[in-house]
């Protein structure tokens, strides 16, 4: 899991995606290697496009979920 650092974002909530994906910007916000993670393909209807996945903790609402997310390469 990411370090102690803390990164204050709006993003839209989809309950049912299978998967969080977030501008590179915020990975360097915190600090990861993007390129270091789990490297993973999204295809869209649209194109496709290449993520790196790291386990950060989201809070919301006073609740807090360790997950494995995805950001652009």
């Amino acid at each position: 899991m990411a370090g102690n650092r803390e990164v204050s974002l709006l993003a839209k909530v989809d309950t049912g995606a299978l998967s969080c994906i977030f501008q590179r910007e915020h990975a360097e916000a915190l600090e990861l290697d993007v390129e270091s993670g789990e490297p993973q393909r999204f295809v869209t209807a649209t194109g496709a496009f290449a993520t790196y996945g790291h386990t950060v903790r989201l809070s919301s609402c006073d609740f807090d979920l360790d997950s494995m997310v995805y950001f652009a390469r």
